[in-house]
């Protein structure tokens, strides 16, 4: 009686173990296709430009802002100017692009740190577009330093080569 147990829990040990077999073979053979095996990281295609503007706190209150690509602007004047180390401060920045900006407390030595963040979710950045960079004070001056230069771009894929999203980056970092 024993030795019909033993053989029959065999028996259902060996049938499990080869249902187990087909349907890890099975999920191993679905796997690899990018429909059944993608993450949902997702990523934002976007450009960084930075640089320096050396004016005093003055020019800065009055100053504008400008972000470009292929001379198509989006601008603006800082509603205040940082004050203190490590400072980092929002500029709204008016047009027809996607762009943020900020202002950076002020480099005793190369002045304030500008920065524009392009989101370029809603368009397949060129290979040929030049991006701009600048601040112009209230008399009209441009102020040197500026950024005005055709961006490289690095494709990234969060989820796999195989897999969506693909975004494109770019840094443009003229503060280092």
């Amino acid at each position: 009686m024993l030795a019909a147990r033993v053989l029959s829990l065999r028996g259902s040990l060996a049938a499990f173990s080869s249902a187990l077999f087909v349907m890890m073979h099975t999920v191993a053979c679905t796997a690899g296709t990018a429909s059944n095996n993608c993450a949902l990281n997702t990523c934002t295609s976007g450009a960084v430009l930075k640089t320096f503007a050396n004016v005093t706190r003055d020019q800065m209150q009055t100053a504008t802002i400008s972000a470009c690509i292929d001379n198509q602007c989006v601008s603006g004047t800082p509603s205040s100017v940082p004050s203190s180390p490590g400072d980092r401060l929002t500029v709204s920045l008016q047009g027809q692009l996607n762009v943020t900006g900020y202002l950076g407390s002020p480099d005793p030595e190369k002045g304030y740190v500008v920065e524009a963040d392009f989101n370029l979710s809603d368009s397949a950045p060129a290979a040929s577009d030049t991006y701009q960079l600048f601040v112009t004070t209230a008399d009209g001056t441009k102020v040197a330093g500026g950024i005005d230069e055709t961006a490289i771009f690095t494709k990234t894929t969060p989820n796999g080569a195989d897999c969506p999203p693909v975004c494109q980056n770019a840094v443009i970092d003229k503060t280092q």
